[in-house]
C-alpha cells in the first residue's frame, strides 16, 4: 500500500498527533482521544507495510508487551458482563496501538525526542502555575486536595510531575558543558516540581520521588569514579531517608503519644454561666491529643456562634460537614472548652476556616506543606483502629481495597473472573463483607498488578507481568537513565493505584512506554 501523503507529511502529523497527545495528557480527555485517533490513523493511512513489518520483527519485544493486551481479550470468555468487558477492552486499546506505532515507525530522532519530552515538561509546568493559583485563591490547607488539579486525578497528576522531573535531570545529565541560563532554568524547573508535588499532597507521588531519587543516588553511586564523588552520594541517600523516616516517627510519636488520658482529665460539671455541661466518654477522638467530646455546652456553642458568623450553627460548613461538629472539633484542637468561652476566644480567622470546614486550628498555622496530609492520615489510622471506620479514609481504604482483592483472586485462582465482571465482584464482596464501608467507596484493589490477577487469573497474570517487564529486560542496553526513571515511576505506581483502568492512566503508560522503549535506535545503554 502506497502512502495517501508524502512521507514527509506523515512524519509530520506523527509528531504533531504525537505532541497533542501530550499536551492533552494533564488537560484534556477528548483531545487526548482526537490525539490518538490521528496518531493511529496517520499510520494507517502511511502504507509502508514491510519496512514496518521489518522494524517490527527486529523491536521482537513489543509482541510481549501486547500480552497485557491480549490477556484482557482472552478473559471476554470467562465473562458474563460483556458490556463492560467490551468496555474494558476499547479503553485498554492504547496498550496496543500506540507500542505498535512506535515500534513499526521510523524511530524519532534525537530533535524529536527533545521536541516531544520538552513540551510535556512545559504543559506540566502550565498546569502545576494553573493549579497552584486555584490553591491560593480558594483552598487554605485543608479539604479535598484533589479540587486543585480540575482536569486529571491528582494522583495521575503526581505520576506526570514526576516523569517531568526524570525528563529535566536527563536533560541536564546530557550536556557536558551545560549554558548557566539552561543551568537555571533546569534547578528552577526541579526545585518547583518538588515544591508543587508537596502542594498536591500526594502520598503516592512523595513516595514516588523519594524511591526515583533513591535510584539516582544508586546509579550514580556506582558509576562515579571519584571515591569522594561516591561517598557525598551515598550519605546523601542515607541523609535523606534518615530525614524522611525522623520527620515520620517524630509526628507519629506526638500525635499518638501526647494525648489526654480519660483519668487524669478534669470534667467541669458547669460552664462559667451554670449551664450544664456534658461529657462523652463512650467515644473517645482527639483533636491535637485532646479529648473532644467532653466540656461540651452545645446550647451556649449555638448562641454564641450564631452571634459570631453568619453561617447557623445548625447549618453546614463549606464541606458539607455539620457546623456544629467542626466547631466542637475546632476548640478541642486549640485546648479549650466547648462553651461561650471557647467560641469568644477564636479570633476571626479561626472563624472564617470554621466555617470553610476546618476541623483543626493546624490547618491554619500549616497552610501550605507535607504536615496537614500526614496529620490527615495519623487521623484516619486512629479512627479504623479505635472504631473501624473505613469511610472516607484513603489510606485504610487502600488496606481494605487490597484485602478484598485478595480474596477475591483466591477464590477465583487459575482464570479469574473475567474481564467484564470485575466491578460486580467487587460489589458483592464489599456488600457481604464490608458493611462499614458506603458504597460510594466501593473500588477496586488499587493496585494494578492485583487487579489484573482478579480478571484473568493467576495465568493472566503472568502474561501480563512478562509484558510489562521483558521489554526492560531485552533492550537493557539499549534503554537510557529516564526510560528507566519512566519504568520504576508507572511500576511503582501500580503497585498502590488502578493506573491502567483510566484512559489518562492508560494512554499515559502506553505513550510514554512506547516512545522510550520502542521508538529506540542504536542508543546508549545505562
Amino acid at each position: 500500500m502506497k502512502p495517501l501523503l508524502p512521507l514527509k507529511i506523515h512524519r509530520k502529523i506523527f509528531i504533531g498527533s504525537g505532541l497533542l497527545t501530550i499536551l492533552s495528557l494533564p488537560f484534556s480527555k477528548f483531545t487526548l482521544t482526537i490525539a490518538l485517533m490521528v496518531f493511529t490513523a496517520n499510520w494507517l493511512l502511511e502504507g509502508q507495510w514491510q519496512p514496518k513489518w521489518i522494524r517490527l520483527k527486529s523491536n521482537y519485544s513489543v509482541f510481549f508487551f501486547f500480552g497485557l493486551y491480549l490477556s484482557l481479550v482472552i478473559g471476554l470468555l470467562l465473562t458474563h458482563n460483556l458490556t463492560y468487558g467490551i468496555k474494558e477492552i476499547t479503553q485498554k486499546l492504547p496498550l496496543l496501538l500506540i507500542p505498535l506505532v512506535f515500534a513499526s515507525t521510523k524511530p524519532v530522532n534525537e530533535s524529536e525526542k527533545q521536541l516531544l519530552l520538552g513540551f510535556f515538561v512545559l504543559a506540566i509546568f502550565v498546569y502545576s502555575l494553573l493549579s497552584s493559583y486555584i490553591f491560593f485563591l480558594n483552598y487554605w490547607g485543608f479539604g479535598n486536595v484533589r479540587k486543585i488539579s480540575p482536569f486529571v486525578s491528582h494522583i495521575r497528576l503526581s505520576l506526570m510531575v514526576n516523569i517531568s522531573i526524570a525528563i529535566v535531570m536527563w536533560g541536564m545529565s546530557r550536556l557536558r558543558v551545560l549554558p548557566k541560563i539552561k543551568l537555571v532554568l533546569g534547578v528552577v524547573l526541579l526545585f518547583w516540581f518538588v515544591v508543587y508535588l508537596f502542594i498536591l499532597q500526594s502520598l503516592t507521588g512523595i513516595v514516588v520521588l523519594m524511591l526515583m531519587v533513591s535510584f539516582y543516588c544508586v546509579y550514580y553511586a556506582f558509576k562515579l569514579k571519584k571515591r569522594v564523588y561516591k561517598t557525598s552520594i551515598v550519605l546523601g541517600f542515607v541523609l535523606l531517608w534518615v530525614i524522611a523516616t525522623s520527620y515520620l516517627v517524630l509526628n507519629a510519636r506526638e500525635y499518638f503519644g501526647s494525648r489526654q488520658q480519660v483519668d487524669e482529665l478534669i470534667l467541669n460539671d458547669r460552664t462559667e454561666n451554670g449551664n450544664l455541661y456534658k461529657n462523652n466518654l463512650n467515644y473517645i477522638q482527639y483533636e491535637n491529643g485532646n479529648l473532644v467530646w467532653v466540656n461540651v455546652c452545645r446550647k451556649e456553642l449555638e448562641k454564641e456562634w450564631n452571634s459570631r458568623s453568619s453561617v447557623k450553627y445548625t447549618g453546614k460548613d463549606k464541606l458539607s460537614q455539620p457546623v456544629s461538629s467542626t466547631l466542637i472539633r475546632y476548640l478541642a484542637s486549640m485546648g479549650l472548652n466547648k462553651d461561650s468561652v471557647g467560641v469568644w476566644s477564636l479570633s476571626e480567622e479561626d472563624v472564617f476556616f470554621i466555617e470553610q470546614g476546618a476541623t483543626n486550628v493546624m490547618f491554619k498555622e500549616h497552610k501550605i506543606g507535607f504536615y496537614p496530609r500526614l496529620y490527615q492520615t495519623f487521623w484516619e489510622i486512629d479512627q479504623y483502629r479505635t472504631y473501624g471506620q473505613v469511610s472516607g479514609s484513603s489510606l485504610v481504604q487502600r488496606y481494605v481495597f487490597a484485602r478484598a482483592g485478595i480474596n477475591i483472586f483466591l477464590n477465583n485462582f487459575w482464570f479469574g473472573v473475567g474481564t467484564g465482571d470485575l466491578v460486580e465482584v467487587f460489589k458483592k464482596f464489599y456488600k457481604e463483607n464490608e458493611p462499614k464501608l458506603k458504597p460510594e467507596f466501593w473500588h477496586l484493589s488499587h493496585n494494578q498488578f492485583l487487579t489484573q490477577a482478579v480478571q484473568v487469573g493467576f495465568f493472566g497474570l503472568l502474561i501480563f507481568i512478562l509484558g510489562w517487564f521483558y521489554p526492560l529486560y531485552q533492550q537493557r542496553k539499549k534503554i537510557d537513565l529516564l526510560s528507566f526513571a519512566f519504568f520504576i515511576i508507572i511500576t511503582l505506581s501500580m503497585l498502590n493505584e488502578d493506573t491502567l483502568q483510566t484512559h489518562t492512566g492508560v494512554s499515559l503508560a502506553a505513550f510514554f512506554y512506547g516512545l522510550l522503549f520502542f521508538s529506540v535506535d542504536s542508543k546508549k545503554g545505562l
